[in-house]
């Protein structure tokens, strides 16, 4: 509804204006959007009632839309896609054929990790579908079997804005490094129903769009309003929408950092319903990412924990990316069961063997692993988040 689109537009317009602020070489050039999900289409019957805005640009309003039509990378063949790989080759290829690139908006570093890692695999392919040009021969020379260098391929590219907290933390500062020239820029939280927080003015954790809805936050049974919050305690977000939501439990965890002009700068720390429950134990995910933290912080974000239901005794198994280096699995193992042993009533099933040790499998790509856990779900490739509790 339109009002809806204003309350998002509330929040979305002053980050973009900040962002023009304090980084004015992104008007300088084309900008690309990853807004709308990456994934095959499913099947739509016919309806009157339209699904979806349509074309994300009318999220920044009809004022900025014509504008940033004329300036945003597009191919409506990006829409037609029926499968990942055919929406990858057409990406790429839209991103490589620009040299005149500054600015790349999109939610999960993952994806734009995915993407280059696709040219680097596909180069020869690429390199032949762009043709015989200057710009061929420059891909040729900026690419090898390993190694892209994208300061010579985007050389204009100012800013990335992505999600760089919570599980996404790793695969950012790994963005970074393919894009070492570059401000990469945090999300804050946005989801389908409302948007929560908006990054603005370098602050050190995203503000609160308090022009855009009504929030409320929760903590042990008790709800508060903004200016009751406590800096460093965690809450459970709900909001009151005009799209007609009311008192809606978004399920998302943020901490209080601090108070900026009266206003909380709160950071994500994941979903508080998602939990694991084999028997009694009760593992949510924020719990088992601190825990994960406390063994080692590069864990978090390349390992995921899941449920084994063995016959036997069921365990935990801990699913973890061969990025990260594991001389002794056994010690990893015991130093997972450690941490979650934080938890009195994980240490209790620990205890009378209800449940057996963690489990290791390594993996050598984490991110296809929880696509391949994800391929009857709703998931969407470029909204990818890696979990550290997987329950389902």
């Amino acid at each position: 509804t339109q009002d809806i689109m204003r309350a998002f537009q509330n929040g979305v317009l002053p980050w973009l204006g900040d962002l023009l602020q304090q980084r004015p070489n992104i008007a300088k050039g084309s900008i690309f959007f990853i807004i709308s999900p990456a994934r095959s289409q499913k099947n739509k019957k016919d309806s009157d009632i339209p699904i979806s805005v349509g074309d994300d640009l009318l999220y920044f309003g009809p004022e900025l839309y014509e504008h940033l039509k004329e300036v945003t990378l597009y191919s409506s063949e990006l829409l037609d896609c029926q499968d990942v790989d055919e929406w990858m080759e057409k990406v790429t290829l839209l991103l490589l054929n620009e040299n005149n690139l500054t600015f790349i908006s999109l939610w999960s570093p993952t994806l734009l990790i995915e993407i280059l890692n696709y040219i680097i695999k596909n180069k020869d392919h690429l390199v032949k579908k762009i043709g015989c040009s200057d710009r061929a021969i420059l891909l040729e020379n900026a690419i090898t079997t390993t190694k892209i260098s994208t300061n010579l391929i985007w050389n204009k590219l100012d800013t990335i804005s992505c999600w760089d907290s919570h599980t996404s933390k790793v695969y950012a500062q790994e963005l970074q490094q393919y894009f070492p020239d570059v401000y990469i820029q945090g999300k804050g939280l946005l989801s389908t129903e409302a948007i929560i927080t908006l990054p603005y003015k370098n602050l050190i954790a995203p503000i609160l769009a308090v022009d855009s809805h009504f929030y409320e936050f929760k903590n042990n049974n008790k709800v508060f309003l903004l200016h009751q919050l406590t800096v460093g305690e965690s809450y459970r977000v709900i909001v009151t929408t005009q799209s007609g939501l009311y008192r809606y439990d978004t399920g998302d965890m943020v901490t209080v950092v601090e108070y900026y002009n009266n206003t909380p700068l709160l950071s994500f720390q994941g979903k508080g319903d998602l939990t694991s429950d084999i028997c009694g134990e009760k593992l949510s995910e924020d719990f088992v990412k601190n825990a994960l933290l406390a063994v080692d912080e590069s864990l978090v974000g390349r390992c995921i924990l899941r449920p084994v239901h063995d016959i036997e005794r069921p365990y935990y198994l801990a699913i973890v990316d061969t990025s990260i280096d594991v001389d002794n699995a056994g010690l990893l193992s015991n130093k997972i069961d450690l941490a979650l042993s934080i938890n009195p009533q994980y240490e209790y099933a620990r205890s009378l063997s209800q449940l057996g040790p963690v489990q290791i499998e390594m993996v050598s790509n984490i991110s296809a692993y929880y696509r391949s856990l994800m391929k009857d779900t709703n998931t969407y490739l470029s909204t990818l988040k890696i979990p550290s509790l997987f329950a389902q």
